[in-house]
């Protein structure tokens, strides 16, 4: 005979396929006709915009646009000059796993960006992008909570408590993101010629099912001035989501998935000068968290009759952190001679491996400085940033971002002396599987034997069920003759089991 269960179920997401993975892309641009001859590539450096994701049957595709700009001194002048060009980019992630009913988040950087001098007209660019997809699929986490009262005196049950959590709900946004920002007025009637933006997120809240994501994005902008040369401008605009979810269980642990999808950055002539109208369209993507503490039957056992039982696991995440390191880098970059001026200076985050517990950044270093002699020159750096994970050989720890902050690089003799902060998102998660009983059969037909005596002395530790089970007894008749308030023991004590009867 099967006992007839009484299940609760949680309706929630599982997180499905997961993947990161390169895709290289190269094109070529020559110089417009107004501009002079390359002399010497100077720096290279690129964004990535994400246009689309779309998930089908086996495939997910994601498609965005590299945003490149190459400095190059001119053959024969002074001075720095700056060509732009868009390199589409795909990445396609492939495996039985994805559904054309997941639904993809994803994140695409730029690992590197170099340009290669074809001949003085023409350079050939080739940039590598690291696309991060996790896949998410309707799911539901179904327990035991009893038995029914039919074959409910047949059946000793054991509960267990327990707190975990479950992505409640993803979903994501659109928005637009808009400020000014005075420029000197050397920088009238010049151009922005390189942009790139990062996200910082500083607070989540929750009202009912809203989610409200609050940071700071991070804009950093190369333009021309009046005389020539090439400035850099650095400046945070605050900024406030409000994303909407389909459930109106969630808790502040949310993983928050940033990723801009346009950028628009001018400068515009105003009464006080030039000033920097930004203008930026990006998605925020939220995998929302509820929290949980239920009550499930974990053991069954009868004394009645033969019992066999059944288990489900079903897996949960016990515990979910989210910490930022920050870690403060100071180096030295060697230049050809002695260093009058740093004209600026970008650190620009490229490939993140996280090993284990930890997470390794590469950092991109790229300087350009004025040499006593005034000629202009760029030169770079790669610096490697470690962060250490708390530790917990149970967890599974990812980087949901990295970023780097206040750049600040000064002349050094023949050198630049460079100081810079990376900020990491990092984010740990403990997995585990709460056994709870699916299925318990009965045959009434197999009584179990009556050999044991009706009280037994013992002398034993640890919990009353595993007595219970021993000895043909009950927890609660156990707890009554020993006049027990705990279900546990310590060590070698004595106790009185008395036999279940009927």
């Amino acid at each position: 005979m099967d006992t007839t269960l009484q299940t609760n179920t949680i309706a929630c997401y599982k997180k499905g396929y997961t993947a990161v993975l390169t895709a290289e892309e190269t094109g070529e641009t020559v110089v417009p006709d107004r501009m002079p001859d390359i002399g010497m590539i100077a720096n290279t450096g690129a964004c990535v915009l994400l246009r689309s994701k779309e998930a089908t049957d086996g495939n997910v595709t994601m498609q965005a646009e590299i945003q490149v700009c190459v400095l190059y001194i001119p053959d024969g002048e002074a001075g720095l000059r700056a060509l732009n060009l868009s390199l589409p980019c795909t990445a396609s992630f492939d495996s039985p796993e994805i559904t054309q009913e997941c639904i993809p988040e994803g994140l695409m950087r730029v690992c590197g960006v170099e340009a290669r001098l074809l001949n003085p007209r023409k350079i050939l660019v080739k940039a590598e992008v690291a696309a991060e997809l996790v896949c998410y699929t309707r799911a539901e986490a179904s327990y035991c909570k009893g038995v029914s009262q039919e074959t409910g005196n047949l059946v000793q049950l054991h509960s267990t408590m327990a707190k975990f959590s479950t992505v409640a709900a993803v979903c994501e946004r659109t928005f637009v993101v808009t400020d000014e920002y005075a420029l000197p007025s050397t920088a009238a009637g010049g151009e922005v010629v390189r942009k790139n933006a990062q996200f910082r997120v500083e607070d989540v809240k929750t009202i009912a099912n809203k989610l409200i994501v609050k940071g700071t994005m991070l804009s950093e902008v190369l333009y021309t001035t009046e005389g020539g040369t090439i400035e850099t401008a650095s400046f945070g605009t605050v900024f406030s989501q409000i994303v909407e979810t389909d459930s109106e269980d969630i808790s502040p642990d949310a993983r928050v998935m940033l990723m801009a999808t346009g950028m628009y950055y001018e400068i515009v002539a105003g009464e006080n000068g030039p000033t920097l109208s930004v203008e930026l369209h990006g998605v925020c993507q939220v995998a929302a968290m509820a929290q949980h503490e239920i009550e499930f039957v974990s053991d069954a056992f009868s004394n009645r009759c033969a019992c066999d039982v059944e288990y489900n696991p079903m897996g949960v995440i016990t515990q979910s952190r989210v910490s930022t390191q920050r870690e403060t880098v100071r180096d030295t970059v060697p230049c050809k001679s002695a260093v009058s001026q740093v004209r600026f200076a970008t650190c620009t985050v490229g490939r993140v491996t996280v090993n284990g517990d930890s997470v390794s950044a590469r950092v991109d270093v790229e300087l350009c400085v004025a040499y006593e002699t005034g000629v202009d020159d760029c030169v770079s750096r790669r610096i490697e940033v470690n962060f250490q994970g708390d530790g917990d050989a149970s967890a599974v720890l990812c980087a949901d971002n990295v970023r780097c902050t206040d750049v600040y690089a000064v002349p050094a003799g023949n050198a630049a002396e460079i100081r810079f902060a990376v900020e990491a998102d990092l984010r740990t998660e403990t997995v585990c599987s709460l056994e709870t009983v699916s299925a318990i059969h009965l045959d009434e037909e197999r009584p179990c034997t009556q050999d044991r005596p009706s009280l037994t002395v013992v002398r034993a530790g640890g919990s009353l069920w595993e007595l219970a089970r021993k000895y043909g007894s009950t927890v609660d008749l156990i707890r009554q003759i020993n006049e027990l308030e705990e279900d546990t023991v310590p060590q070698g004590s004595v106790l009185f089991v008395p036999r279940e009867r009927f």
